[in-house]
């Protein structure tokens, strides 16, 4: 049976919709002031997501608070950073340069609370690493990379 599995669709929604998340922000991040777009973003996220967490409600004592506020807080700090990034920057640099987020969650993860990553993360996070670096660099053609590449093994 060839169907799709819901843990093959979701990664294919979320995929699709931080894209498309991606080129709204970059069209109306280039006129509106960035903290009236956190705005309006935050208020259309409560709209959405209060009729989905009606169901599974569950009160949350002071410390989950205080996480959320420190999450909220880390959303707005990467709401407006993007929103200026496409501002000034190419759709294709600008998120290619937010997959970081990977291998800086990993080494967070590793950090803070002892989640040793597998061979297969750390590898994954090379190739993230070593094609932003390719990405958001700009080359002129292809002779000119590897000219530079040469004269660094020549050190």
């Amino acid at each position: 049976q060839n169907s799709l599995s819901s843990s093959t669709i979701a990664p294919i929604l979320a995929a699709t919709s931080y894209a498309l998340m991606h080129v709204l922000t970059k069209k109306f991040g280039a006129k509106e002031n960035p903290y009236s777009l956190m705005l309006w973003m935050a208020i259309a996220t409560l709209i959405i997501s209060a009729p989905l967490s009606v169901d599974n409600w569950k009160s949350i004592d002071a410390n989950m608070i205080f996480m959320s506020f420190c999450i909220a807080a880390l959303g707005s700090i990467y709401s407006y950073f993007m929103i200026i990034g496409f501002r000034f920057g190419s759709i294709p640099k600008a998120s290619q340069v937010s997959y970081l987020s990977v291998p800086l969650a990993f080494s967070f993860g590793w950090f803070f609370f002892s989640e040793i990553p597998s061979i297969e993360v750390i590898l994954g996070s090379l190739v993230i690493l070593c094609s932003t670096i390719i990405v958001s660099t700009d080359y002129r053609n292809w002779r000119e990379l590897f000219r530079i590449l040469r004269w660094k093994s020549d050190d």
